[in-house]
């Protein structure tokens, strides 16, 4: 029998007759994605007033619902190797990112059982703080540089899940990563005709760094998931279960 899991006033299990979506996640990992998050956080009690309040919360979170498009940009580059194309699978793939890194300090904030400093509290709102002329306080969106972002995304979503976790920096997809990101830079605020040029290697890192943080995500996924089955007392073979359940509901 798979593990059901626990929330305050007895949610439901999720199963694969649940409604999906192809063009984002499936509701039903989403579903099962705030359920976990709401056992280990206690979010039901407090800023959301049930299970549902949280699934919807998760649901707009661009994090479950961006990729498809990622990934039809990337086909459709590959297929016709046009400069429109490549340049629209750039730009897709960095929005996926801040979408990415914006969902997972939101799920981080989330937490009640880590103690976040002010600072990282801060960030993770994507808030800095002036004084006014007249002395006061003025609240305004921190402007953080995109591969410390992801670093810190990563490291504070981990940390609400109570595991230490520094991102792979060392491993080539994040050689390729920091490559694309300046094409993406010069896609932006291009000055010359050559700026808009998306070369046969600009292509090929993007590729490699889209495979890499996708991969990357994904374990740390599984890894922030175990914790919080472990936590609540779930067993060796239940665990090897419900991963294979999530498996099958991510299609992979």
């Amino acid at each position: 029998m798979e593990p059901r899991p626990r929330f305050k006033q007895g949610a439901e299990r999720v199963d694969e007759s649940t409604p999906s979506r192809p063009e984002k996640m499936s509701f039903a990992i989403i579903r099962q994605y705030a359920v976990l998050w709401g056992n280990m956080n206690g979010a039901g009690q407090g800023r959301f007033e049930d299970l549902d309040s949280l699934v919807r919360f998760v649901d707009e979170l661009a994090l479950f619902h961006f990729w498809s498009d990622v990934n039809r940009g990337r086909q459709e580059a590959g297929r016709s190797g046009e400069q429109y194309h490549r340049r629209q699978y750039i730009r897709a793939f960095f929005a996926w990112i801040e979408g990415t890194c914006f969902g997972l300090k939101q799920l981080a904030l989330l937490s009640r059982n880590v103690q976040f400093s002010d600072a990282e509290r801060s960030l993770l709102a994507e808030k800095s703080y002036t004084l006014t002329d007249a002395g006061g306080v003025a609240t305004n969106a921190a402007h953080i540089k995109t591969e410390q972002n992801i670093k810190f995304a990563f490291a504070m979503y981990a940390k609400s899940a109570g595991l230490e976790y520094a991102l792979p920096v060392r491993e080539e997809g994040w050689a390729c990563l920091k490559k694309s990101l300046r094409v993406r830079d010069r896609l932006t605020h291009p000055k010359l005709k050559t700026d808009l040029s998306v070369s046969d290697e600009d292509f090929a890192n993007a590729e490699l760094a889209h495979d890499w943080l996708n991969a990357t995500w994904h374990e740390l996924r599984e890894r922030t998931i175990d914790k919080i089955m472990y936590d609540q007392g779930l067993s060796a073979e239940d665990m090897r279960k419900f991963r294979e359940y999530r498996r099958r509901l991510d299609g992979r």
